[in-house]
């Protein structure tokens, strides 16, 4: 069976023989890093952040380092780890749960947008993750740091969209734009 995320070393739109999409070198720490902000944000009182910045910088490093994106074992292992980060901090709050789940928006949104609208460029993929983490953050500092739960709720019900179509607005830019400035 075939894994979404392989290495692709050589292929410039980081996308698998078989078509699925890969991440670049570098790109999965970024959107662990995103995701690992708005933990923060919604769990800002616990001391296991530090580490977890730590580790999601040294991954980072060393994708960047070596041009290659870590192994799926490492990247399940380091996602593992950030959402563990998400849920030990939200231990009896149900709004920072819903945050901590959330927080992974960021690399939803890259995942769901490519599949949705074929290959994009590394730059996009970017944007579409500072898209996501805005939106992470954002549902971690209005409703994740509430003490019931409806408001992280709504908090998401709102950002999904609003972050969808700013997503899909992207997209449509860098063709419009990016289609242009091949015809010149």
């Amino acid at each position: 069976m075939a894994t979404p995320f392989r290495q692709t070393a050589n292929r410039p739109d980081h996308r698998t023989a078989s078509g699925r999409l890969s991440l670049a070198p570098g790109e999965l720490p970024f959107l662990l890093a995103l995701a690992a902000v708005a933990i923060y944000g919604c769990v800002p009182e616990t001391g296991q952040m530090r580490t977890i910045g730590f580790l999601v910088a040294g991954l980072f490093l060393i994708e960047v380092v070596t041009r290659l994106p870590s192994t799926p074992i490492v990247s399940v292992t380091a996602t593992l780890i950030v959402l563990w980060s998400g849920l030990y901090g939200a231990t009896g709050r149900g709004s920072a749960v819903v945050g901590a789940w959330f927080a992974f928006w960021p690399l939803v949104l890259v995942v769901l947008t490519a599949l949705l609208f074929g290959p994009l460029r590394l730059a996009v993929r970017v944007v579409i993750g500072l898209i996501g983490g805005i939106a992470a953050i954002a549902v971690a500092r209005t409703g994740g740091i509430e003490p019931t739960t409806a408001p992280a709720l709504v908090a998401v019900a709102v950002a999904i969209p609003v972050s969808l179509a700013a997503a899909g607005g992207v997209v449509a830019l860098s063709r419009r734009y990016g289609e242009s400035a091949n015809r010149r």
